[in-house]
């Protein structure tokens, strides 16, 4: 049985670890990041069905490498997170998760659940 390959780009390490315990968890195969430069780095067309970034973090923002991934594979599900509820605007396009959110939400939002199950 093949597991979908999910990469996790966050600058906080315990939340870069439970994520990929999490996830890990619940059958997908997870890669992760410690900043945005190390995720483009990662990232490749095709390989991934999901990414999961921090939306602020040192150095490339999650916003942006959002753009460059979605410019660089369209078809690849982009969840921006962060711990601020204003930030919504800054998701251009992407899905939305905020901190901090539940097991359940995470698990929806990489499934691929409509925004409204989110809320």
């Amino acid at each position: 049985m093949t597991h979908s390959r999910i990469l996790v780009i966050d600058d906080e390490p315990g939340i870069r670890a439970f994520l990929c315990f999490a996830l890990g968890a619940r059958g997908f195969l997870v890669d992760a990041a410690e900043n945005g430069e190390r995720g483009l780095e990662l990232f490749a067309p095709g390989r991934y069905a999901c990414v999961l970034t921090d939306l602020s973090m040192p150095g490339l923002m999650g916003d942006r490498l959002a753009a460059l991934i979605r410019e660089s594979d369209p078809g690849v599900r982009v969840i921006l997170m962060s711990g601020d509820h204003g930030e919504k605007s800054r998701a251009n396009g992407g899905n939305m998760l905020d901190k901090p959110f539940t097991l359940v939400e995470l698990y929806l939002a990489v499934a691929g659940a409509p925004q409204e199950c989110l809320s």
